[in-house]
């Protein structure tokens, strides 16, 4: 058979034959055969015996077998293949059918042989893109096994990848695995879908996002230390914080500042209003301080464009230079008084109902008025003013009288002038002067000095204190002193009526 096998099979292959199993085995082991023809039937190592040394040598248990045996039927060739064999030939056979059934399994290695080769070229290359990524990643099988460790994933576990290989997960790092992380891959095999997570890793002491990726084989896991990202999101958290906090200070100040304020964008639409704000445009025009936010200043109030106040609002927006304004808003029939600064998202704004401060003033005015034109009036008595310094600020046509001094020589004058040497010397012109500033009155019966004779008379006067703007006005009143004359029309003397 061997003889007949070699003729047939010689014109095509090289052929190599043995005597017994125990020497084929040895052939085999030696030098590897492309196939290997396997009589059942052979001496010191029969056909099957043969086939289960080579089927536990990983040398060469890839090697393509054929069983050759007289046994025929179905049961023999499901013996034969579960044995190990690649296909089962019954004798007698034609020249033909082995020549089939050779080159089948020939081309049948060969295919497979370039599957694995190609299998074997993408594993290592994707090992090679594997071990080449930053990052730590590891597979594990079905039963948490390791498989695969990159050497990232080696630095960071602290072992060999050789002694972890094989080992289980769960045993090998019992207490080092977070408790959220051993559920999230559980769930990513349960549920078969990729899950990303973050946790601290007290092993590693520090942040990392974990990416797991099962598959039917088991799990690959992906995961990258995220500490520096964590920090830098903890510090933008804080300044975050810090911001909204400074933020509602400044809003708290806003909010409890007396003037009103409000804050336009470049379009000159409301981006906010303190509560002072709010209650003056809700007295002027009924609607609550939220409806302003987002509409423009010209649609809130019709009429503000062509105003003073939209004219000065434009500017500053125009050339960024601050501006201050008082004036009258007629739609609402109020003085406003405004400050406007501008600021890098538009203007902001500082503003108070001042119509009442207005017509204070006003009426002090009109008062002022009717108090000057009856103190010019009052040709009999003498009235004039001082300031707290005690110099002339106001005097009326009887002080000219009275005292010689014409306005234009007096005004800016020491109120002391009038004052006999005497009295100044005892510093009597001040003390009335700080008596009528501080009880508001100051009253007495006194020798003065006049301008145009060279004597002093007694006059009875009273000075009264007034407050104007933090200004105190002393006014003076004296009555009508008589000159007396002697025939020559020179006065020699004074008397009151």
């Amino acid at each position: 058979m061997r003889d007949y096998l070699s003729r047939l099979l010689g014109q095509r292959y090289q052929v190599e034959t043995a005597s017994d199993g125990q020497i084929a085995l040895a052939m085999i082991q030696q030098r590897p055969p492309d196939l290997a023809l396997v009589d059942v039937l052979m001496p010191n190592l029969d056909g099957f015996g043969l086939l289960q040394k080579i089927r536990s040598d990983p040398r060469v248990q890839t090697l393509p077998v054929i069983l050759l045996s007289a046994r025929a039927g179905e049961e023999a060739r499901v013996e034969g293949l579960e044995a190990g064999a690649d296909d089962y030939l019954v004798k007698p056979f034609s020249m033909r059918e082995l020549m089939a059934h050779v080159e089948t399994n020939l081309q049948i290695s060969h295919l497979r042989h370039e599957i694995v080769s190609k299998e074997q070229d993408a594993r290592t290359e994707i090992e090679r893109i594997i071990e080449g990524i930053a990052d730590p990643f590891y597979a594990l099988d079905n039963a948490w096994r390791f498989v695969y460790i990159n050497r990232k994933a080696q630095e960071m576990l602290g072992q060999p990848r050789e002694t972890l290989i094989g080992t289980n997960i769960w045993d090998t790092f019992s207490t080092a695995i977070a408790p959220q992380a051993y559920e999230q891959m559980q769930r990513a095999i349960r549920e078969q879908h990729p899950v990303t997570f973050e946790t601290f890793s007290d092993f590693l002491n520090s942040w990392v996002e974990i990416n797991t990726y099962p598959n039917d084989l088991g799990i690959a896991v992906h995961f990258r230390d995220i500490s520096v990202r964590k920090k830098a999101e903890e510090a933008a958290r804080i300044a975050q914080e810090q911001a909204d906090q400074e933020r509602q200070r400044v809003l708290d100040i806003f909010t409890s500042i007396g003037d009103a304020f409000v804050s336009l964008d470049r379009e000159f639409r409301f981006t906010y209003l303190n509560r002072r704000a709010g209650e003056i445009y809700g007295q002027l025009i009924g609607r609550p301080p939220d409806s302003f936010i987002g509409i423009t200043l010209w649609d809130t109030f019709p009429g503000s464009y062509e105003s003073d106040f939209g004219v000065t609002y434009r500017q500053v927006m125009s050339t960024g230079i601050p501006a201050q304004l008082e004036s009258y808003f007629l739609p609402f029939k109020t003085w406003f008084e405004v400050r406007v600064y501008p600021s890098k998202d538009g203007l902001s704004i500082y503003f108070a109902d001042v119509t009442a401060q207005r017509k204070a003033q006003l009426a002090l005015q009109v008062a002022e008025e009717r108090l000057r034109m009856i103190i010019d009036s009052a040709k009999d008595y003498a009235i004039f003013a001082l300031d707290r310094e005690g110099r002339v600020t106001n005097w009326n046509t009887g002080a000219e009288r009275v005292f010689g001094y014409s306005e234009s020589e007096i005004i800016g004058q020491d109120g002391a002038i009038i004052y006999t040497p005497e009295d100044r010397a005892e510093g009597i012109p001040e003390a009335e002067l700080s008596k009528a500033i501080s009880l508001g009155y100051s009253e007495n019966e006194r020798w003065n000095c006049i301008k145009k004779v060279a004597v002093s008379m007694q006059v009875e006067w009273f000075a009264l204190s007034l407050t104007r703007a933090a200004n105190f006005r002393v006014s003076q009143k004296l009555p009508v002193i008589q000159p007396i004359g002697n025939w020559q029309n020179n006065v020699i003397g004074c008397y009151k009526p």
